[in-house]
């Protein structure tokens, strides 16, 4: 065991530089393309980019894995990502940038199948889900702490070297403290469908919380000035959404290693629906009130992929963890993907209310799901993995 917490832990850290760089980069991108006098669409266009390479890195991470092995797979991944970063130092071009955002996202998400394979290779049952309760914190505030870099400072060009330094530098930890690298898988692609069909609430979950996260983290701060809050305060309603989601993760993560982790699922879906409500129907209410609910929704939902992803490996095969966690990738960047599309119609039809609506009540069908499943194979029940595979 010490020597998985030494391995996870360099792992994690090097997640946690990844992270900073693209905190840092996500938020520079639109500004540095802003002051350049680019059209609007130009900045749709990288954010679209971005998320058609991360789809494409979840097609592609598996196999690159299974050539290069864990730890050589992760410092290829970070370091193309870094070569790219630099093309930022040159003149704003639209076009230009977004294929590299796009490359960046292909090497964004074979970062993190690799890190989530490596983590759920050498974690237990009984430890997976504190494993990835505390991968997931590290995530959020390695991002939070790229963006409050550019916060502190005028952002500038200087910004970009920094991100590319970040990134040529994240495969340290796991060559100084990772140990030995799981092995390389000798199994083929495993097919998404057969994923699917042997863990469907872990997989509808990942779908699920890209479908809701996505449009909540990037539109709150729209229902913030909709229900009549400044801009800074509707920016302390998103701090208390992830500080929600932090504190929750360890304890969420603790319980679910001890009882079945559907059951977590389904109380942090619930507090999901719940808050979704609340914060639908009050409209206008204090901060200090508001901020609470978006604590507490941010407790429930942002903790659901994390939970998701524990328990879809609890049990699986080994070789097959690199597809399971590209598989699980895809499927909460597509739900990111159609989300916020499908949130702002709402919002448009029932005001910014809607965007609460659209979230709780996406979740009642997550809950329901997951409620019948409980059902259908009960806590306890077998369910031994089979994995065909795409050869």
């Amino acid at each position: 065991m010490p020597s998985f917490r030494l391995a996870a832990a360099a792992v994690i850290a090097a997640v946690g530089l990844v992270q900073i760089a693209n905190g840092v980069i996500a938020t520079l991108i639109p500004l540095a393309l802003d002051r350049a006098g680019a059209p609007v669409w130009s900045v749709a266009l990288v954010v679209t980019a971005h998320a058609i390479g991360f789809l494409a890195g979840s097609y592609l991470a598996g196999s690159v894995v299974a050539r290069l092995g864990h730890a050589r797979a992760f410092f290829a991944f970070a370091g193309v990502a870094a070569t790219l970063t630099l093309a930022y130092l040159l003149p704003a071009d639209p076009l230009g940038w977004a294929i590299a955002r796009a490359a960046i996202g292909v090497c964004l998400c074979g970062a993190y199948v690799t890190a989530e394979s490596w983590l759920n290779h050498g974690a237990k049952s009984g430890n997976r889900g504190r494993v990835m309760g505390i991968y997931n914190v590290v995530q959020k505030l390695a991002y939070a702490g790229g963006q409050g870099m550019i916060a502190a400072g005028a952002p500038d060009a200087t910004f970009f070297a920094i991100a590319a330094a970040a990134f040529a530098v994240a495969a340290l930890p796991i060559q100084a403290l990772g140990g030995t690298p799981p092995p390389a898988s000798r199994v083929g692609r495993v097919s998404p469908w057969a994923i699917i069909r042997r863990v469907p609430s872990a997989t509808a979950g990942c779908f699920a919380a890209g479908l809701i996260n996505a449009p909540v983290v990037g539109m709150a701060p729209l229902f913030g000035t909709g229900v009549g809050l400044s801009e800074g305060q509707s920016v302390v309603l998103m701090a208390a959404m992830q500080i929600g989601s932090m504190v929750s993760q360890g304890p969420l993560g603790w319980v679910s290693d001890r009882i079945d982790r559907r059951w977590v699922l389904l109380g942090a879906t619930t507090l999901t629906i719940a808050m979704s409500a609340g914060i639908a129907l009050v409209e206008r209410q204090s901060v200090i009130v508001l901020a609470l609910m978006f604590a507490a929704w941010g407790s429930g939902a942002l903790s659901i992929y994390a939970i998701c992803v524990a328990q879809a490996n609890d049990h699986a095969p080994r070789p097959a963890m690199v597809a399971i966690s590209g598989t699980l990738l895809l499927l909460w960047a597509s739900g990111s993907i159609v989300g916020p599309l499908a949130a702002s119609a709402v919002m448009s039809w029932i005001g910014v209310g809607g965007l609460f609506v659209y979230a709780g009540a996406l979740s009642v069908v997550l809950a329901t799901l997951i409620a019948w499943r409980l059902h259908v194979r009960p806590p306890g029940a077998p369910g031994p993995w089979h994995v065909p595979t795409d050869r």
